[in-house]
């Protein structure tokens, strides 16, 4: 089951969807290998991105 998702961008509407279905969000997390982001985040050294929401296509 899927209870957090981490991207390097989403948009707000995005993030309020996962988090009605009880998915929480992590976002601007700096882009590289799957592998490398989530022992990142096991360990608690995420790299951030200074962006990290993508409103461009908000409505």
């Amino acid at each position: 089951m899927l209870t957090l998702l981490l991207s390097s961008g989403i948009g707000s509407k995005a993030i309020d969807l996962f988090n009605s279905y009880g998915i929480g969000v992590i976002s601007g997390v700096e882009p590289k290998g799957h592998s490398k982001i989530i022992q990142d985040c096991l360990n608690g050294t995420l790299s951030y991105l200074s962006k990290s929401t993508c409103d461009k296509h908000e409505r």
